[in-house]
């Protein structure tokens, strides 16, 4: 189960918004189930039913304020302030009040029975999933930068399949990929990059020609390119390519499933195929794509070999 979804099942069984989202973390970080609610309690409705700023989003601050951990509110302020930049961009407004528009939501007094007519008029149990669901992005992002830096493998999601990762610099842990999956020694593994500048900072030369044309063309995308030895990958995934950015620009990725099987399009067909043996296990959902990506061999006379076939725009 997501956090997403936690907070959703919470803030269904009568906990508020905001209590729902901070709750669905609390524990992760050492405070037990019934404390954080009393901790969140006067935050819902738009703090107490005021109609001020959303609780999804107070109770998501909360939460990554548990996540930065010390305190400090330099490091806390441009992930909280990214945050609500995030969920106004998607809902058009922080403030309950305006979230709710067209709602006729009290300001003040008791809480409104839930009903199933509560519920269905009002947009707070997508609010919840979606506050619960970036503050859990920014969790597991950090973890994984964190697993990947220091030499460890990692299941992540990507816009086709499930992927097994590890840095490049760790040549150990490109190692264990082959082991963990048992794949064929000697077969290469492609690189996922997050754009074509780590494209080309990886190869330490520009892209030109039809390497170029077809980089514009097709990244990112479900689009493998082989060039200067190595294959190369910009994924349609926004978290993945983030992470790959605080990586360093490029991460060995190969897909989470032992050689020769079904490739795995959630966390959990992902961890039963190889996540028992990885450090970290990220679960992002379903993968959209489901499906492994084309991979074309291009020439330095700019000749172009189809060596699997697949989606591409």
């Amino acid at each position: 189960m997501t956090k997403a979804d936690k907070a959703v099942e919470l803030f269904m069984t009568g906990l508020n918004c905001a209590q729902a989202v901070f709750c669905a973390f609390a524990e992760d970080f050492g405070i037990d189930f019934e404390t954080a609610k009393k901790i969140s309690v006067g935050l819902g409705g738009g703090v107490g039913r005021m109609r001020e700023v959303c609780g999804t989003v107070t109770g998501g601050a909360m939460a990554l304020g548990l996540f930065r951990g010390d305190g400090d509110k330099a490091a806390a302020y441009p992930d909280v302030q990214a945050f609500c930049e995030r969920f106004k961009r998607e809902n058009g407004s922080i403030v309950c009040r305006e979230l709710l528009s067209g709602v006729k939501a009290t300001v003040g007094g008791a809480p409104e029975a839930r009903t199933p007519e509560y519920y269905k008029k009002r947009p707070c149990v997508e609010l919840v999933r979606m506050s619960a669901a970036f503050v859990e992005e920014e969790l597991m992002l950090d973890r994984a930068v964190k697993c990947l830096s220091e030499g460890g493998v990692a299941v992540i999601p990507t816009d086709t399949v499930y992927g097994l990762a590890a840095h490049p610099d760790f040549p150990a842990a490109v190692e264990r990929l082959y082991t963990i999956k048992a794949r064929a020694e000697g077969k290469p593994i492609a690189l996922l990059a997050a754009d074509t500048a780590a494209v080309e900072k990886f190869l330490g030369r520009p892209l030109a020609g039809k390497a170029r044309e077809l980089a514009a063309a097709n990244w990112p995308g479900a689009f493998t390119m082989v060039t200067g030895g190595e294959g190369f990958r910009v994924p349609d995934h926004d978290w993945t390519r983030r992470l790959l950015a605080r990586c360093g620009g490029v991460l060995r990725v190969t897909s989470a499933n032992m050689s020769g099987a079904r490739p795995a399009t959630d966390a959990d067909a992902a961890l039963a195929e190889v996540g028992l043996k990885a450090d970290l296990v990220v679960d992002g959902g379903i993968s959209k794509g489901g499906v492994p990506s084309a991979v074309v061999r291009v020439g330095d006379d700019g000749t172009v070999e189809v060596l699997r076939e697949g989606p591409r725009k």
